[in-house]
C-alpha cells in the first residue's frame, strides 16, 4: 500500500503533546472547516482509476530458473 505521508505527519502532530491533542480534538468537533476549496474537494464524487477496467494486466519477463545445487 502507498502513502503520501501525511497521516503519519498528522498521527506524529496530533501525538506530541498536549497542543496537537487539543487542536485535534477542536478540528474533529467544531464542524467547520476552514479552507472552503478543500472541503469542496472532499465532497466531490471520487472515480477509479479501474472503473471501466477492473482488470489491470501486470506484464512480466519470465527468467528461465537455473538449477542450484547445494
Amino acid at each position: 500500500m502507498v502513502h503520501s505521508g501525511y497521516e503519519a505527519s498528522a498521527v506524529d502532530y496530533t501525538f506530541s503533546g498536549l497542543r496537537g491533542i487539543w487542536e485535534t480534538a477542536k478540528a474533529t468537533f467544531a464542524g467547520s472547516y476552514k479552507d472552503a476549496s478543500a472541503l469542496e474537494m472532499l465532497n466531490e464524487p471520487v472515480k477509479p482509476v479501474h472503473a471501466f477496467n477492473p482488470l489491470v494486466q501486470i506484464n512480466t519477463q519470465n527468467a528461465p530458473l537455473e538449477e542450484t545445487r547445494a
